[in-house]
């Protein structure tokens, strides 16, 4: 029993779930003071405690995921006895060393990011394997992810993009599930529901939703002679638009709910917005959102055009406390480079591997797919004019890894080389993450060790 224990998925899914959790969580109260974007978005979950209107060019639920993890920790009763935490610049001081006997509970604020990045390594296995990708391909993807040093990064504070991308990914294991089953109702709701969660979380998240469209689109079509043609054109209609309408807008009446108070968020909205119904404040604030991430101008020492990220040229300096005696605790956005340039090796060997005649169908249209979503979450930015960070890149990041991972299924012909590629690969990771790991977590470094992991003067 426990021989077939060993051969089954199960035990993958175990380690997956056990070391995307372990490092996310590990040392997730460190730094104790405020961490890049937390000084916004601390801000947008304190009005859902004073009730103050606050705009942002994000959908809501994102912000009510932080809220949430910040209420079940304890906040709205330190908000009560002290007022709101001012989240004024990064790097103020939240609490003293040992949180659980502080006020402010930031470590919370930080709790459902990292359990959500935490899953995301386990999603993708499950994204690979529904489209009938081998276990190995499956499981080398995941690892790979486990050991992403960006993607720890990310998941380890009050930012949204695990959200993001936990959510897309998953819709889209539900999606290609659902295809599996002829597009069975209950799997199609769960899908589009999914894939709204994502774009619910910023409207990047609609990439996601445009790959399962395009694919739902192109069997549609290549089945329209058959039987069953009219129901599953309105599965579609019911599922893509009137159940994803229905999981977007649901937020935005919470969001309303939860602000009922003046605030700064209303000098960007029409001068009577408080006083209209929901439905009204819903479609003029979506419109506001659209326009604002049209015209944003800002610009930041760390941002970079979309052109760079495949080669990671500009990462982002979150967080730095200087220890004295040439030693400082630093948190950098910066990929692992053995995953980072092995995803740029595979889109390169995915063109060549798509054109091969010898290629069965199903390895074809998996192909197609990771390379539909690669473009989706990628091209597009490009000619985004407000400025972009690193961060912008990882669901296309994700998506090039699945294509490499395959890739090595592709050069490696004989039992012995399918076993030791992977093997190697995966240490070569392992040891890239321990090696940035330091830049991920804020431990403490000479200027000498630092230097030694910024390879690029742009890195600085």
């Amino acid at each position: 029993m426990l021989k077939r224990f060993l051969k089954s998925e199960y035990i993958l899914i175990a380690v997956l779930l056990a070391l995307g959790l372990a490092t996310r969580l590990f040392m997730l109260s460190h730094p104790n003071q405020v961490v890049f974007d937390e000084v916004h978005f601390g801000k947008f979950v304190n009005a859902y405690f004073t009730g103050a209107y606050y705009f942002d060019i994000h959908p809501p639920l994102g912000k009510l995921l932080l809220a949430l993890g910040a209420r079940m920790g304890g906040y709205g009763a330190y908000v009560a006895a002290h007022g709101a935490f001012a989240f004024e610049t990064i790097g103020q001081v939240y609490a003293a060393r040992l949180p659980a006997q502080t006020g402010v509970p930031y470590v919370w604020f930080r709790l459902f990011p990292a359990l959500a990045g935490g899953l995301l390594p386990l999603v993708a296995y499950w994204l690979m394997r529904e489209l009938n990708l081998k276990k190995w391909i499956a499981a080398g993807v995941g690892l790979s992810l486990v050991f992403e040093n960006a993607l720890v990064v990310q998941s380890r504070f009050a930012l949204l993009d695990s959200f993001l991308l936990v959510f897309g990914f998953a819709g889209l294991a539900l999606f290609f599930a659902c295809r599996k089953r002829e597009y069975a109702w209950q799997w199609f709701i769960a899908s589009a529901a999914c894939l709204a969660l994502s774009f619910s979380i910023k409207w990047t998240g609609l990439a996601f939703f445009g790959l399962a469209g395009v694919v739902w689109l192109f069997d549609a079509i290549r089945s329209r002679k058959q039987k069953g043609l009219a129901m599953r054109i309105v599965r579609g209609v019911v599922c893509f638009v009137l159940v994803s309408f229905a999981v977007y807008a649901i937020p935005f009446a919470i969001h309303f709910t939860l602000l009922p108070r003046a605030g700064s968020g209303d000098a960007y909205m029409a001068a009577n917005f408080q006083s209209v119904n929901i439905a009204q404040k819903f479609f003029h604030l979506n419109g506001k959102m659209f326009f604002y991430n049209e015209t944003l101008k800002a610009e930041h020492p760390y941002g970079s055009p979309a052109w760079t990220w495949p080669l990671m040229v500009r990462p982002v300096y979150y967080w730095v406390q200087n220890q004295g005696n040439a030693v400082a605790e630093r948190i950098y956005l910066l990929g692992n480079p053995m995953v980072w340039y092995a995803g740029f090796v595979g889109l390169i060997g995915g063109i060549f591997a798509l054109w091969r005649k010898c290629m069965n169908s199903e390895k074809k249209f998996a192909y197609a797919v990771l390379f539909g979503g690669y473009a989706m979450n990628f091209v597009p930015f490009i000619s985004v004019s407000r400025v972009l960070f690193l961060y912008h890149y990882l669901a296309a990041m994700i998506f090039s890894v699945m294509l490499f991972v395959m890739g090595l299924d592709e050069i490696c012909v004989s039992r012995l080389s399918r076993v030791l590629v992977p093997i190697v690969f995966i240490i070569f990771v392992v040891a890239g993450f321990a090696f940035f790991a330091p830049l991920s977590y804020g431990l403490p470094m000479s200027n000498g060790a630092y230097y030694l992991r910024t390879w690029l003067g742009s890195w600085i």
